[in-house]
């Protein structure tokens, strides 16, 4: 940009500071039967979080599993596959910023006693700058 020593590409870290690279995952190796809802962290105070990547796996059997941002009093649903079969990861990719509050969850609507459930979400950390 003319008469702007700032570069485009570095516009966006003038006001979110790269922090840290996001990474979570979890399991279960002995669910009860029925809906499975696996939260994952929430946004720490004074930090927005770029979800890049969510996934869920049933390596036991086929499962209906749905990927899902709640920010604020708003459940997102960004992937509900309808079903998969046993050991086939459900994935969503995009680009989500989510704020101090918000989180990911994992919800395996019809999964059954004693499946392996895993799942996870990947990003990046970014640090509000007064």
């Amino acid at each position: 940009m003319p008469g702007c020593h700032v570069q485009p590409e570095q516009m966006f870290n003038l006001i979110f500071g790269y922090n840290d690279r996001y990474s979570e995952t979890g399991s279960d190796l002995g669910p009860a039967a029925g809906p499975y809802d696996a939260v994952l962290g929430d946004v720490d105070p004074n930090e927005v979080w770029v979800i890049n990547t969510i996934w869920g796996l049933n390596n036991t059997r086929g499962c209906v599993i749905r990927l899902r941002f709640k920010m604020g009093a708003d459940d997102h649903i960004v992937a509900a596959i309808t079903t998969t079969a046993a050991g086939q990861t459900a994935t969503w990719n995009g680009a989500v910023v989510m704020e101090e509050g918000d989180f990911v969850h994992v919800t395996f609507v019809n999964s059954l006693l004693n499946d392996d459930l895993y799942w996870g979400a990947l990003g990046y950390k970014m640090v509000l700058t007064q």
